[in-house]
């Protein structure tokens, strides 16, 4: 009996130990965490206190990547693509620990931190997992409104017209609408009238060309999917920041590469799907999700009611992609939108029966609508197909269709017969009426 008390004990003392051990803050784990563990938990603590800081920073490899894969899938993202995402923020971490941990073993923790840009990653993967930092709000003063665009950061590179070093704070880059005008104003520290020929922010991939502004939309998982390109007539100094007027905004999107999805016994190759659109403003925090889906039956039997509407039967749908946007409205965010696809030239000449028989449609919530539909290139032996959205981004599915015609006052349409010979009955009625009017017209001049 007393060997049963001693083992409950020293299961009590075990349990006891191990529940301490959990509910102990991660910050004072000292003996079991590295300098960047230590490093990384205290600046997240310090930027969002959230106690998820420790899932971030001082888990293992394999503990981060489950909690990033379950932030993402919670989110609603793709399993496959959450994996993939979340596996290159395991290894962006894994980066830079070992370079933060090697670095200070001689340099103070500031300096780590400049070399291996512990402070400006750690904000980006808290964004990337959802953990909002404090103090963001937006700014917002009398007929002055100020979006938030991206962080810049101090290792940004620039040039300038003076071809000199500028100093570059850390900090966002703003749009604000003025009066009516709309500009942009960086944390760069320009001469007054002095002009930014270039800048590119190693972090943020956030570029400046040629009076051209880059800036990546990512998806919900990390990956860039789209920028947004914003062209101004110069960016100068004014007042020890950057500023230029912004004269016209487009989102680009990344090529999507899709499989075609036909009944044809040819090869096809895969194809491409691009999209670009303008924007009445710059959206704050931007996302997209651009994904290769299948029209659902409802929707497609809607889509065939549009095609008879205009005497087109439609044969397959072999492209269908759809749009997410967060942060993102139509007509209020996006305006007019151009989607191309590129298809395979011997399937559309040859299967389908040339451009002619191409339609692209879309779908934004129960609104349905065949897009003026137009060839605008070729490429290596694919057509480029653009599809006109002048209300925005949503599902698009590209169709091959087939002209038909009325058959009088049955309402039934039937589909014309193609290039490859027969006689259409419709032609046959019409000559043997011609041919019986005749013979009555003879019979009644004889009488």
């Amino acid at each position: 009996m007393e060997r049963h008390y001693v083992y409950f004990a020293v299961i009590a003392i075990m349990l006891s130990a191990a529940f301490a051990q959990q509910i102990t803050d991660p910050a004072d784990q000292a003996g079991s965490q590295s300098p960047f563990d230590k490093y990384c938990y205290t600046n997240c603590i310090a930027l969002a206190n959230d106690s998820r800081c420790a899932d971030l920073c001082t888990s293992n490899n394999e503990a981060f990547g489950s909690f990033c894969s379950d932030v993402c899938l919670a989110k609603g993202g793709n399993s496959n693509l959450c994996t993939m995402g979340c596996a290159l923020l395991v290894k962006k971490r894994a980066d830079m620990k070992s370079c933060f941990d090697s670095c200070s073993a001689s340099n103070s923790d500031i300096a780590c931190d400049n070399d291996c840009n512990v402070t400006s990653t750690v904000k980006t993967i808290m964004t990337t997992v959802g953990l909002a930092t404090t103090g963001e709000m937006n700014a917002t003063k009398a007929g002055i409104i100020e979006r938030r665009i991206a962080d810049l950061f101090p290792n940004s590179t620039v040039a300038t017209s003076l071809g000199k070093e500028i100093l570059v704070r850390e900090g966002r880059m703003n749009f604000t609408d003025v009066d009516g005008k709309r500009y942009i104003r960086l944390p760069i520290g320009l001469e007054n009238n002095e002009k930014l020929d270039s800048l590119v922010d190693r972090l943020t991939n956030v570029t400046i060309i040629n009076d051209t502004v880059y800036i990546p939309i990512r998806s919900r998982i990390g990956p860039t999917v789209a920028s947004i390109v914003a062209e101004t007539n110069g960016i100068r100094g004014k007042d020890g920041i950057g500023e230029g007027e912004i004269t016209s905004i487009k989102l680009k999107t990344e090529a999507v590469p899709v499989a075609l999805a036909t009944a044809s016994d040819r090869i096809v190759k895969p194809s491409e799907v691009t999209v670009d659109a303008d924007l009445n403003d710059i959206p704050d925090s931007a996302a997209l999700d651009v994904k290769d889906t299948s029209v659902p039956a409802g929707k497609l039997e809607r889509f065939k009611i549009i095609a008879r509407g205009m005497n087109l039967t439609i044969n397959e749908t072999p492209i269908a992609i759809e749009i997410t946007k967060e942060n993102l409205q139509n007509k209020a965010d996006v305006a007019r939108a151009r989607i191309r696809m590129k298809v395979d030239k011997a399937w559309v000449m040859q299967d389908v029966g040339g451009v002619v028989n191409l339609r692209i449609m879309r779908e934004d919530n129960g609104n349905y609508e065949m897009l003026d539909t137009s060839l605008v290139g070729e490429e290596g032996g694919m057509l480029i197909i653009e599809g006109d959205s002048p209300n925005g981004l949503s599902l698009y599915a590209m169709v091959t269709v087939g002209v038909t015609a009325p058959t009088g006052d049955t309402g039934k349409v039937v589909v014309s017969p193609g290039s490859g010979g027969g006689i259409n009955p419709i032609l046959i009625g019409a000559i043997l009426l011609v041919v019986v009017a005749a013979v009555y017209l003879f019979v009644l001049k004889k009488k």
